[in-house]
C-alpha cells in the first residue's frame, strides 16, 4: 500500500502561483512514491479534486467559520498520514493579518499531537513583525521533522524566530513544473504572425503606482517594433482589490501601440506553456520569473517584495538587470535593465539553466526521507496550551487591529 500525504497552503483560491506549487508538490510526490494517496487542505474542494486528482478536505481562514471543518475527516487523514506538508508558498508572515501563520500551523500542530511526522516545504517567510506569531513558528516549526525554505531571507526570517533546527534551503517547488502545449497553441491562436517574436507580460497591482503604469506603457510601446506584447495573467482570487487582468488592461490601455490580454487564468501547466512560447518575458510575479526561468527565457524582473529579488539574484541576474516597485519605474531604468540582459542574454541563459537544474534536484530531494520522530507526551501538553495561548492571544490582537 502506498505512502499517504497532507498538503496544505493558500490552496483552491485562484492563485496561478500556488496552485502552480501544488501541481508540483502533487506531481514530485507520485514521482518519487509509487502508488500514494494525497490529501489537499482547500478553498475550492470540488475544483481541486478535479484538477488534480487527489483527496479534499475543505479549509477556510481561521474565525468563526473554523467551526464548520469536517474536523473528523481531518484528523483522520492526519493521523493516518506517513507525512503533513506544511508549503511550499509565502506562508509565514503577518504583513495582512496575525492570522495568517496560525491558519497553516494549526495543521501542523495537529499533526505533531498525533505524532505525525511534519515536514516544513520550500517555505517563504517574512516579515514577521509580531512577538507572539515568532513564538508560535519556534514552538510549532521547531518541533517539525524536516524544514527548507525557497531562499535564504525565509531562512534568516525562522532562525529570528527562534529556530535552532536545521534549516536547508531548498527552492520553489514550481522549478520542476512541466508545461502543457495548450499553452503554446492559445499563445498561436492569438498573435497574428508566427513570425514576430513574443513578449509575455505578468503584472500585479501592488505596490505599481499610476506613474509606473505609464512609465511602463511608453517602455512596451518602444519594443512594439520588435515583439507582439502578450499579458499574462496570474491571479484573480485571495484579497487583490485590482485583479492582475485588470492592472494588465491599465497598461494596456495607455499604450499607444496595439497589444493582446489572455482573457482568463488558465491552469498553471498552460501558463507555463505560454511562457515557454516567449521570447523574453517580464515579470512581476515571483512564478511568472521562475516559469521564465525553468523554460530558459530572459526575464526582465519588476520586485515588489524580496521574494522577487531574492530568487532572481540567485538565477544570476544583476542589480542593473531588473527593478524594484520600491525605486519606482521609469523609462530609461527599464531601458538601461533590458539592454543589459540582451547585451548578456547567452552567458546568463546559460547559468540559469544550471541554476534551475540544481534547484530541481534539490526540491526533490526535499520530499524524500522523511524522518520521524515522536514528541513526548508532555511535550504535547506544554505545546497544546501553548498553541492555543498564542492562537487566541493573535485573534485578539487582530480584532483590535481590524476595528481600528
Amino acid at each position: 500500500m502506498g505512502k499517504k500525504f497532507v498538503i496544505t497552503g493558500f490552496y483552491g483560491a485562484g492563485n496561478t502561483g500556488d496552485e502552480a506549487i501544488l501541481q508540483s508538490i502533487i506531481n514530485i510526490l507520485k514521482k518519487n512514491y509509487d502508488d500514494c494517496e494525497i490529501t489537499t487542505l482547500t478553498y475550492s474542494p470540488e475544483e481541486t479534486a478535479e484538477k488534480y486528482g487527489v483527496t479534499t478536505i475543505w479549509r477556510p481562514n481561521i474565525g468563526r467559520e473554523i467551526f464548520n471543518i469536517n474536523w473528523k475527516s481531518m484528523i483522520f487523514a492526519v493521523k493516518e498520514a506517513d507525512a503533513v506538508i506544511i508549503g511550499g508558498g509565502g506562508l509565514f508572515q503577518d504583513n495582512h493579518s496575525f492570522l495568517t501563520v496560525p491558519r497553516y500551523l494549526q495543521t501542523a500542530f495537529l499533526a505533531q499531537m498525533l505524532n505525525t511526522p511534519t515536514v516544513i516545504f520550500s517555505i517563504g517567510a517574512g516579515p514577521i513583525k509580531s512577538r507572539v506569531v515568532k513564538r508560535q513558528i519556534k514552538s510549532v516549526v521547531g518541533r517539525s521533522n524536516n524544514i527548507t525554505t525557497r531562499d535564504e531571507y525565509s531562512k534568516e526570517v525562522l532562525q529570528d524566530a527562534g529556530i535552532e533546527s536545521t534549516i536547508k534551503i531548498s527552492a520553489d517547488p514550481v522549478f520542476s513544473l512541466s508545461k502543457d502545449k495548450r499553452g503554446h497553441q492559445i499563445i498561436d491562436d492569438l498573435v497574428d504572425s508566427n513570425q514576430t517574436k513574443r513578449l509575455g507580460v505578468s503584472l500585479r497591482d501592488y505596490e505599481l503606482e499610476d506613474g509606473d503604469k505609464e512609465e511602463l506603457a511608453s517602455f512596451l510601446d518602444a519594443l512594439s517594433s520588435d515583439y507582439e506584447i502578450i499579458f499574462i495573467p496570474f491571479g484573480e482570487g485571495g484579497s487583490e482589490e485590482v485583479t492582475d487582468r485588470e492592472v494588465s488592461e491599465q497598461v494596456n490601455s495607455m499604450m499607444e501601440s496595439d497589444a493582446h490580454t489572455i482573457d482568463k487564468i488558465h491552469d498553471p501547466k498552460v501558463i507555463m506553456g505560454m511562457i515557454d512560447s516567449m521570447d523574453f518575458v517580464i515579470g512581476m510575479r515571483l512564478h511568472s520569473v521562475i516559469m521564465a526561468a525553468t523554460a530558459n527565457k530572459s526575464v526582465l524582473g519588476i520586485s515588489y517584495k524580496p521574494k522577487v529579488e531574492s530568487v532572481l539574484k540567485r538565477l544570476g541576474y544583476k542589480h542593473n538587470m531588473y527593478l524594484t516597485t520600491d525605486a519606482g519605474l521609469n523609462y530609461d531604468d527599464l531601458s538601461i535593465a533590458y539592454d543589459n540582459i540582451i547585451e548578456n542574454e547567452q552567458v546568463l541563459q546559460e547559468y540559469v539553466k544550471m541554476s534551475v537544474k540544481l534547484f530541481q534536484e534539490g526540491v526533490q530531494q526535499s520530499l524524500v526521507d522523511i524522518k520521524h520522530q515522536d514528541i513526548e507526551t508532555t511535550g504535547k501538553i506544554a505545546a497544546g496550551i501553548e498553541f492555543l495561548v498564542t492562537t487566541t492571544a493573535l485573534g485578539i490582537l487582530e480584532l483590535k487591529r481590524t476595528r481600528f
